[in-house]
């Protein structure tokens, strides 16, 4: 086969992988199980500000470089779950904003 024709099928123009992170930040993946009103909540808010539910969720833990690190600190302060802890972010009613987290 042809070194311009690679086996595998090569990269495709539209392919443009991820963007970048700011300099010096990992992405962490991040599972919890939350209420479906926060969750409908956080799609809102994704779509209103088209960004994606985990820059939603940042938003919400201002001040915080590592905010996965200030979610699993809370959890394990509370003895709660990641969910609950976001659950708790989340304002009980929508048209409120969320007060800000403690840094």
């Amino acid at each position: 086969m042809p070194k311009d024709k690679p086996s595998w099928g090569g990269r495709r123009p539209n392919q443009t992988g991820r963007p970048a992170s700011r300099k010096g930040a990992l992405r962490v993946h991040l599972t919890a199980s939350i209420d479906p009103l926060t969750d409908a909540y956080l799609r809102e808010q994704a779509k209103l500000k088209s960004e994606s539910i985990g820059q939603v969720i940042d938003g919400l833990v201002p001040g915080w470089t590592r905010k996965d690190a200030y979610l699993r600190e809370q959890a394990k302060r509370k003895k709660e779950s990641l969910g609950q802890v976001i659950d708790g972010l989340v304002p009980a009613d929508p048209a409120e904003p969320a007060e800000p987290a403690e840094s």
